[in-house]
């Protein structure tokens, strides 16, 4: 989650904003059985679902299609935070009460368990909360309001996004015509362009289309940038040649769903021979074909 997100590195207390319509009315005795509670469990319920951030200047506002989001999902163990095109996705280790009124998380990133982080939550009101996450050299903190059914209601008609994990095998080294080439060993990958060489992880998500994103780190894991595409990936097999095709299409990944970029796509090429191409798939035919397309179902 980049640092830059609103608010980072400062914990000035926001005023409370007016009620949303059909927001939880956090009365003051379900709030004072919640701080009183002596374990983790009622916490990680009332968390439970979808907050968006506030922002100072609009603390009444109510939540659209560009609001910054953190979903709490106790019972998978998942904490996933949402902005623009940035999806950070954390396994959710434990849960701990300290002193004060509030609770603490431990979590790790789901795509590189070597990130790790620690969340503080103090709930303001039964509708708000303040969080603040941080490990390394990486801080922000901010102003959280639970999302009401009504707004839930029109972020699911607006097709918000609930992206899920894709099946599709990429490991190898592809190659472009102007000379860049990939490397994947899932997770991670290894893009080379000219004398430009980066690294990092990367994660298919099955949306309305095939989405990859590549997240390229420093050696210490801080991220650095964020390239995301959708993915028109076909094979083709040819006697003893397996021909792996992959077309990378710009995009961008809102709460709506993923919005082409408008920039040209990248072709790459894996080619297989013999041994090599059976192992993939002992059981293909010759001249067998698979697509999987930005417009096609997962397969």
């Amino acid at each position: 989650v980049p640092a830059s997100w609103p608010g980072a590195g400062g914990r000035s207390p926001a005023p409370p904003p007016a009620p949303l319509p059909g927001a939880p009315a956090g009365g003051a005795g379900s709030l004072q059985e919640l701080l009183a509670g002596a374990g983790t469990a009622q916490w990680e319920r009332h968390l439970a679902g979808p907050w968006y951030r506030l922002a100072p200047a609009e603390a009444g506002a109510a939540p659209d299609r560009g609001l910054q989001l953190i979903l709490f999902e106790p019972e998978r163990r998942r904490i996933t935070l949402f902005e623009g095109d940035v999806q950070e996705s954390y396994l959710w280790d434990d849960s701990h009460r300290p002193p004060a009124p509030r609770i603490g998380i431990r979590v790790r990133n789901e795509l590189v368990p070597s990130i790790e982080r620690t969340i503080d939550v103090e709930v303001v009101t039964g509708a708000e909360i303040r969080m603040a996450m941080q490990g390394g050299d990486h801080h922000f903190d901010g102003a959280y309001r639970k999302l009401d059914a009504a707004a839930r209601a029109r972020l699911a008609r607006s097709g918000a996004v609930r992206p899920g994990p894709a099946e599709l095998d990429l490991a190898g080294r592809y190659h472009a015509a102007d000379g860049q080439a990939i490397d994947f060993e899932p997770p991670r990958f290894t893009w080379q362009s000219g004398d430009q060489r980066v690294s990092g992880v990367y994660a298919l998500y099955s949306l309305e289309r095939l989405v990859i994103v590549f997240k390229v780190t420093s050696p210490a894991g801080v991220t650095r940038e964020l390239r995301t595409y959708t993915v028109d990936y076909r094979q083709r097999r040819r006697g003893e040649r397996l021909l792996r095709s992959l077309v990378l299409h710009p995009a961008r990944l809102e709460i709506s769903g993923v919005a082409d970029a408008g920039a040209a796509a990248l072709h790459f090429e894996r080619l297989e021979f013999a041994e090599e191409a059976a192992a993939e798939d002992q059981g293909a035919a010759a001249d067998a074909l698979v697509v999987i397309s930005p417009a096609a179902d997962e397969r």
